[in-house]
């Protein structure tokens, strides 16, 4: 199994799961039965369709710049056995 990350079973926080690299990753992990706890601030459109929802997956509408609120959920979901940082930067006008 050399060079293979095992996700069986874990508990993962990913933030920026409406981008394609979070939702792939939500999906690899909630297969392999691990728990994801995913922040954006945007909903995921995945999520919306009840076939490929998993129970496994626990969504939260949140803007991690937010440090306070950041923090907060933080300490309401610990320990976590991984974190994914997805989140990407826009630029404000």
């Amino acid at each position: 199994m050399s060079g293979r990350i095992v996700v069986k079973n874990l508990k993962t926080l990913i933030t920026g799961r409406s981008s394609r690299l979070g939702t792939a990753l939500s999906k690899h992990i909630t297969k392999n039965s691990g728990t994801i706890y995913s922040l954006d601030t945007r909903f995921p459109k995945d999520l919306l369709n009840k076939n490929t929802k998993s129970n496994n997956e626990h969504f939260t509408e949140l803007n991690v710049a937010d440090q306070g609120l950041f923090s907060e959920h933080l300490r309401k979901i610990e320990p976590i056995d991984a974190f994914v940082n997805c989140t990407a930067v826009r630029k404000c006008k």
